[in-house]
């Protein structure tokens, strides 16, 4: 429920696929959305990259170092 904002938010980045709420998440539409996933390249390629854009995967030493540098 606290992640909604997120989700939304990445998703009009084109950085995720939102489907929604995972127990409201229906079988057939994931397959269909994960087919055009597996065949499209350059959907894959755009996921990959406005994903990088919004996530440098250094937020964890961030953290350690402003926890460590705090006065």
């Amino acid at each position: 429920e606290n992640q909604k904002t997120n989700a939304r938010n990445l998703q009009n980045l084109g950085a995720i696929i939102n489907l929604g709420w995972y127990k409201n998440i229906d079988e057939y539409e994931f397959r269909k959305v994960l087919q055009k996933i597996i065949q499209s390249k350059e959907k894959r390629f755009l996921l990959s990259k406005k994903s990088s854009e919004v996530c440098d995967g250094e937020g964890v030493s961030r953290v350690i170092k402003s926890m460590i540098y705090a006065d």
